[in-house]
């Protein structure tokens, strides 16, 4: 038996003693016991370990939902927790090779992308274009689904926007997403994210993205949520930083 199976996902809540609190003098790290014995793996043992968790943990705002329907409980130890227990650890690496990989959960890759941002981890824009590339062909089987972490990869682009070494590509991209890709989802949160920009060529794109009536999935399932919707308030953001209005006379 590997170091890998010491854990198993199906254990976890046992062993990092789900409901329990720290004491007022004591650091709440629910992973730390799962920390050391991930210490111990080779780093291998440690990527595929740690890849099965971002599948298994419920994310940090699925834990907070938890807590608030259930009046104030000890939050249930999440994908968050673990994470920053991995910093901790100086594992900053093993957390980005999880994420360029992409086999976790969306809102656990959501997650991590975002903390992986703040800290100015440098080879993100890298693997954001990676995993938005355009899907372009239509979808011809039941099975031919569409892979959420393109959407979360397009919106989370919006960073780099103003990048001085990969504000172009990032904005090609984007473009190319609105004006492209066959789901409507990812050119809805394209759309928003261009809003970002006052670049002449990211404004009549969302001029153009007025006439697309493509619906945008969301958690809240809003029936009028949908890509012109989407456009419509990414032109309004641009004008009120512009001071001027952007849409022509006419337009629908």
């Amino acid at each position: 038996m590997g170091m890998r199976t010491l854990l198993a996902p199906a254990l976890l809540l046992v062993a990092v003693g789900c409901g329990s609190l720290p004491s007022p003098v004591e650091e709440y790290r629910p992973f730390k016991q799962i920390g050391d014995a991930i210490e111990q793996m080779d780093e291998s043992d440690q990527f595929s370990y740690v890849e099965d968790l971002g599948r298994a943990l419920w994310s940090e705002g699925e834990a907070e939902f938890h807590r608030r329907d259930t009046k104030g409980q000890p939050s249930i130890p999440n994908w968050g927790d673990l994470v920053r227990e991995l910093l901790r650890r100086s594992k900053q690496d093993l957390l980005v090779q999880v994420l360029k990989v992409n086999r976790i959960g969306d809102l656990q890759y959501g997650e991590l992308a975002d903390v992986l941002i703040k800290l100015e981890e440098p080879r993100m824009p890298e693997i954001l274009l990676e995993h938005s590339e355009p899907q372009i062909k239509p979808i011809d089987h039941w099975c031919d689904l569409e892979d959420p972490h393109r959407v979360s990869a397009a919106i989370r682009l919006t960073h780099y926007l103003k990048d001085p070494s990969y504000g172009e590509e990032v904005l090609d991209r984007l473009i190319d997403l609105v004006k492209r890709d066959r789901d409507s989802t990812t050119r809805g949160f394209a759309a928003q994210a261009l809003g970002e920009s006052d670049r002449q060529e990211a404004i009549a794109t969302l001029i153009g993205a007025l006439r697309d009536h493509g619906y945008v999935r969301t958690p809240n399932g809003d029936p009028s949520d949908g890509v012109s919707r989407r456009a419509e308030g990414a032109l309004k953001k641009i004008e009120a930083r512009r001071g001027q209005t952007t849409t022509p006379q006419g337009a629908p």
